[in-house]
């Protein structure tokens, strides 16, 4: 009778002779998995290996199997190591869907633990390969491996079971290191008294990392998401580009997989290209793109449902309506979670019919109660199904934590420009009016196109009246919208769109040049504004035009008001509430005009807007000057620079102009410009720009001649990489046109001493001497010119770095080192002398 060691050995002999086919049934099986990556449109890592006969030996040994080949399943294992949980469950329904599953002895080791367990957590399942699945997958596996066999004690049933069967293990890649670090070397241990202690520390570690594998879930997700909303960081013609270069890879991506079935990697691109049309705002492109995809995949069919209801047109607001339902769960019973997007947009296809929209966006909100979006429309449809807004702060705390997702969104510039709509409707509903405002700004200073804005219009206008004018500086924002939306059309005359739009409460009748001084009003500040007192009066010497400010006696306003020449030289408004304000005492210089509201308020900033592109002044002609002020002045400030005006904010001047200057999005905004304390360069940053009388022949020379000059008084100081030395036929054209401003500049910098030019041979030109004082004041202006070309080209203060455009020099003429002062001075002493050499000479005149 044999021994139990003679029938190991022959259990080893026979597995020595099949270890081949086992090691081909782990190639094939890696490339069934690696093709159902590929299919499912996911990065795992793939391992398979085949039992080594050591191993074998030793476990039907140390189980004391009779018969191995049917009693063990992981002769030939894989492993799939994917990147989240949400990955492991398409590899799990892949693997159901195409294998055949020995389910009595494969097991989801997580639906084994019990709630307050943490442990073990991948998924096991014991397969074998089904031809009718495997074939149309052209791989090539050997026809052996579907083989089948008569279980043991079924001779004659007609039973039959595969001969090759193979263990597949799916885990997280955190799944994966528990348990290859812990697990293993826990449960093999063979130091059964240390396994309890072990065991609490291996626990704590495990729910540790199963937080975290839910954490990168829910991030991952959240990046997939984001990879459709082109729209956030891309302007429409990136976003084109985008769609023409994913056009051109869809060319060579397979429609099907092998055995027909739809790709999983072609409709991922299609649903890309069609979300990139959709916040284009080009939705009939994008409905096209979905519709041949749809059948066959629910995320493109509620993309194309959400393109249909974009479109604003009924019949296909009705047909993305019966899409989406048909995404709905259907069996009684079924508990599966609401799409929170499709119920969504299934709440916005009921817009004339509120309480159903409003039971959608309840659901959506239960499904996912963090999204911003959401959260919003939710509260949105409560407040105008239920005509009354009382409930809302109830709802602070909540709106308070969304809105701290979104604003990280904002700040990653995803999802823009509806990012900051949904933080402008959050902040409304929290009685946050001012920050409600910053948002809407933002946003239609970033956005291309109009998208959105007459929808938020309309919302604010329908919540207006269903709060009964409860919700505080609503009107604001509204007034805000319609008015940028005013300046964006460029379809129509602005002031005739402007009229249209705000009927009687817009009056023209202001005149160029428009200057607004903004800044600080409150008695507290008084001390910090009185600093800039001789910088203004000097900047509004012999200002003619209109000044728009404050109006009142105190801060900045006083200033404005005491001007020489306020109210006669220049015509000084102020938009102030129709009802005086006690705590305030008006500036009798000042032309009050009706700000429409009952308090000091953005409504006073943005009816002088109104009244500015009435008169057919446009946006891009106004400054703005801006020092110190608080929350009023900082829309203000944003106002003018989301409108197109430029924006001079004093740097230093401290509170809300210091800290828009600080801000990632404004302090970068090109007409928003940190001026320095000196009352020059303000001076030449209001002085209206006159076409000087050389022509552009004449400054074309007179710049190259400039550039000459300047490469021979610095060649010796300046490194040979310096490319401000590069010889004019290979100078940048930025620093070409630097040159050329200095020569345009020439005649400001005569008339600012009492003198001109004039015509005249060069040989009959005396050369005009210039006395120290006209050198050194041109030489100053000079400086200021160079000042304000720099920042309106993007140059900060800062150590020097021409790369970041950084420079030290950006100050008053006073700040600058002797040095530096020496190059205004020489271009200032070489003016009589190239103008001679184009035939100008200088003479005393206006």
């Amino acid at each position: 009778m044999p021994t139990s060691n003679d029938v190991n050995k022959k259990h080893i002999d026979t597995f020595s002779t099949q270890l081949g086919n086992y090691k081909t049934f782990c190639d094939s099986l890696s490339a069934i998995l690696k093709h159902a990556a590929d299919e499912l449109g996911i990065h795992p890592l793939i391992q398979a290996r085949a039992k080594d006969i050591p191993g074998f030996a030793e476990k039907i040994v140390r189980k004391g199997y009779t018969d191995p080949f049917r009693q063990m399943t992981d002769l030939c294992g894989a492993r799939v190591i994917t990147q989240s949980l949400d990955d492991v469950q398409a590899v799990c329904e892949w693997v159901r869907e195409r294998f055949l599953v020995d389910e009595p002895n494969s097991e989801d080791k997580l639906g084994k633990l019990r709630d307050a367990e943490f442990g073990y957590r991948s998924v096991h399942f014991v397969v074998s390969l089904r031809k009718d699945m495997m074939e149309p997958l052209g791989l090539g596996i050997p026809e052996f491996l579907y083989e089948t066999m008569t279980p043991s004690g079924a001779d004659g049933a007609g039973l039959v079971e595969p001969v090759y069967k193979a263990e597949i293990q799916v885990r997280t890649l955190l799944q994966h290191a528990w348990a290859s670090v812990v697990h293993d070397n826990l449960y093999k241990s063979p130091f059964k008294n240390l396994k309890r202690k072990w065991s609490r520390d291996a626990s704590r570690i495990s729910a540790l990392l199963e937080n975290a594998d839910e954490c990168f879930a829910e991030l991952l997700r959240e990046i997939e998401s984001f990879k459709h909303q082109y729209g956030s960081y891309m302007t429409v013609e990136q976003m084109q580009k985008k769609i023409d270069e994913l056009a051109a890879v869809r060319e060579f991506v397979p429609k099907t997989t092998g055995e027909g079935a739809p790709s999983k990697k072609y409709n991922n691109l299609i649903r890309r290209i069609a979300r990139l049309y959709m916040a284009m705002g080009e939705h009939e492109k994008a409905a096209a793109e979905l519709e041949p995809i749809a059948g066959a995949d629910s995320l493109a069919k509620r993309d194309l449902a959400e393109a249909l209801i974009k479109s604003g047109d009924e019949q296909k607001i009705f047909q993305g309506r019966g899409l989406l339902l048909e995404l709905e769960p259907r069996e009684q019973g079924d508990t599966t979670p609401d799409d929170p997007i499709a119920q969504d947009l299934l709440a916005e296809t009921y817009a004339h019919e509120l309480e159903i929209a409003l039971e959608h966006s309840r659901r959506a909100y239960e499904a996912n109660p963090t999204e911003p979006g959401i959260l919003r429309r939710y509260i949105e449809r409560k407040i105008l199904c239920e005509r009354q807004c009382g409930f809302l702060s109830l709802m602070y705390p909540t709106i308070e934590r969304t809105l701290q997702f979104s604003r990280e969104r904002a700040r990653l510039e995803v999802g823009l420009p509806w990012t900051l709509h949904d933080i402008g409707m959050l902040e409304l509903l929290r009685n946050k009016p001012y920050l409600a405002l910053e948002a809407f700004i933002e946003a239609m200073t970033r956005s291309e196109t109009l998208q959105g804005v007459d929808e938020l219009i309309t919302l604010l206008d329908a919540l207006d009246s269903a709060a009964s004018h409860a919700i505080n500086g609503l009107e604001w924002s509204r007034a805000f919208l319609l008015l940028a939306k005013a300046v964006k059309q460029q379809d129509t005359p602005l002031a005739g769109t402007c009229r249209d739009l705000f009927g009687r409460n817009c009056q023209g009748g202001l005149q160029g040049p428009v200057v607004i001084v903004a800044g600080g009003c409150d008695p507290n500040v008084s001390e910090k504004i009185a600093a800039y007192e001789s910088i203004i009066t000097t900047a509004f010497k012999d200002f003619t035009g209109t000044v728009i400010c404050g109006g009142t006696m105190d801060g900045i306003s006083g200033m404005i008001g005491n001007l020489p020449g306020a109210g006669e030289s220049f015509r000084l408004l102020s938009y102030l509430p129709a009802e005086p304000v006690e705590r305030v005492q008006r500036h009798i210089k000042y032309e009050i005009r009706d700000a429409r509201d009952h308090d000091f308020s953005p409504r006073g900033p943005i009816q002088g807007w109104m009244d500015i592109i009435a008169s057919g002044i446009e946006p891009r002609d106004v400054r703005v000057v801006g020092i110190n002020g608080g929350q009023l002045s900082a829309v203000e400030y944003m106002i003018a620079a989301s409108l197109g005006a430029t924006v001079g904010l004093m740097r230093g001047s401290g509170r809300e102009a210091s800290r828009l200057l600080d801000k990632p999005f404004w302090s970068v905004c090109s007409n928003i410009l940190p001026l320095p304390a000196d009352a020059m360069t303000v001076w030449e940053y209001l002085r209206p720009k006159t076409e000087p009388s050389l022509p552009p022949s004449a400054q074309d020379a007179l710049g190259k001649q400039i550039h000459e000059d300047y490469r021979n008084n610095l060649r010796k100081k300046s490194t040979a990489s310096d490319p401000s030395l590069n010889d004019w036929g290979c100078l940048d054209d930025d620093l070409k046109r630097s040159n050329i401003d200095v020569a345009a500049h020439y005649e400001a910098k005569l008339r600012l001493v009492g003198l001109t030019i004039s015509a005249k041979a060069p040989e009959e030109i005396e050369l005009y001497q210039f006395s120290e004082a006209q050198v050194a004041r041109m030489a100053e202006f000079e400086h200021a010119r160079w000042n304000l070309e720099r920042l309106q080209a993007g140059w900060r203060l800062g150590t020097k770095d021409v790369e970041a455009k950084l420079s030290p020099y950006l100050v008053g003429w006073n700040e600058l080192p002797e040095e530096i002062r020496q190059y205004d001075v020489d271009i200032v002493e070489n003016i009589p002398k190239r103008l001679r050499e184009i035939g100008y000479e200088i003479c005393v005149g206006k």
